[in-house]
């Protein structure tokens, strides 16, 4: 498992985050597909992050 480190200013957060490249491609074709997308998690597991990285 390859996990890249870098520093992104997304939504005020200014540590370290893992790149979540196949869920964000996954995410990608959903929306092509589909007019709405659920992101289904846990309190605290980078939903509202990961959305950000789309928009």
């Amino acid at each position: 498992m390859n996990i890249e480190v870098s520093a992104p200013n997304i939504h005020g957060y200014h540590g370290a985050m893992i790149q979540r490249l196949t869920y964000t491609q996954r995410i990608s074709t959903a929306l092509k597909r589909a007019l709405i997308v659920a992101l289904l998690g846990a309190r605290q597991c980078g939903k509202t992050t990961l959305a950000g990285l789309i928009s």
